[in-house]
């Protein structure tokens, strides 16, 4: 397996950089990543991504990548991004990646940067203005995918309640869309109650048992905008009385967290969203753009499969997880 996740890795290399770029130069590559919430395991993982990028960039093609990792200690605090990212551009950055708090509030430190020359990588949640490159997931498509496997658990017929995430965010938005969308084409699924929240476990909790209040035994599916809401939707039903399984619960991301709430049949699926395959991709593309080289304006990664406690046994999570043990270090 190791053997194969090394080919994977030097293939991806090859493919984004080509053989002819190998050892180009041996000059500093100043890359600042800018994440909303370093506490949420998707973002532990993500920057394991990050980092693997720099130490392969640096083993297979003598590329020297100095990496910060900056973190605004969560989405309702666009304002320390912004500074951050100031920070970043006084500190003459060769490039920059950013993971929005806000997709409006940053705007004008964005275009800021993006005009000053310095490349600006969208990676994850975008920003509402004109970047270098905007690389994601298809937010729209994984609400899909979600919805479906509800519908499709529930026979196409039962209540939904949902926790929407953040409002800010074009990734929250976009996955509520698809979602919307697809239980919209089922006249037996009936949208109980959706609601957008902060994306913390503490205001997950209190969503979910306010719908647990209001509804009780008439809720049979929850969508949820990622693990952090599903660990909650999951505590929440099990204090109100319910048995894994009662409810069809599908959410987004895998981490150790997130696998015990699946064995433990209280969350019946999620989508992986492979964070590191999507962070390592993110430094890749800054590396050229900061050489000069052009990048494709979007690339979407996808993310089709809603892995079950079953479906888990053969799934590959080497582009998932980082290792047992690793932590990153945020500025």
């Amino acid at each position: 397996m190791k053997k194969l996740i090394v080919f994977f890795l030097v293939f991806t290399l090859v493919s984004l950089f080509g053989l002819t770029c190998l050892a180009e130069t041996n000059d500093t590559i100043r890359i600042g990543v800018f994440i909303p919430n370093a506490g949420d395991p998707y973002y532990q993982n993500k920057a394991y991504g990050y980092v693997q990028a720099a130490v392969l960039l640096k083993q297979l093609q003598d590329i020297n990548v100095e990496l910060k990792l900056y973190d605004a200690g969560g989405y309702e605090y666009p304002l320390t991004q912004i500074q951050q990212i100031e920070d970043g551009l006084q500190r003459g950055m060769d490039a920059m990646i950013i993971t929005a708090c806000d997709a409006s509030a940053l705007i004008p430190v964005v275009e800021k940067v993006f005009e000053s020359g310095v490349p600006v990588i969208a990676d994850d949640v975008m920003v509402n203005t004109e970047t270098t490159m905007k690389i994601s997931e298809d937010s729209k498509h994984v609400g899909e995918v979600q919805a479906q496997f509800i519908v499709d658990r529930l026979g196409g017929k039962g209540n939904i309640v949902m926790l929407l995430g953040t409002p800010g965010a074009d990734l929250t938005k976009e996955r509520a869309n698809g979602a919307l969308e697809c239980f919209e084409k089922y006249p037996d699924i009936h949208i109980l109650d959706k609601q957008w929240h902060s994306q913390t476990l503490n205001e997950a909790l209190k969503k979910m048992e306010d719908f647990i209040q209001a509804y009780g035994d008439d809720i049979d599916g929850v969508y949820t905008i990622d693990a952090v809401a599903a660990m909650a939707v999951s505590q929440a039903l099990q204090a109100a009385g319910f048995k894994p399984g009662d409810v069809v619960i599908a959410t987004t991301d895998l981490h150790a967290e997130i696998m015990k709430f699946i064995e433990e049949g209280w969350v019946t699926a999620t989508i992986p969203c492979q964070p590191v395959k999507l962070a390592r991709s993110a430094v890749l593309f800054a590396v050229q753009a900061a050489q000069g080289k052009e990048i494709p304006k979007r690339i979407y990664t996808r993310d089709e499969i809603a892995l079950t406690i079953d479906s888990m046994k053969t799934f590959d999570p080497s582009d998932v997880f980082a290792p047992d043990g690793w932590k990153p270090t945020f500025y």
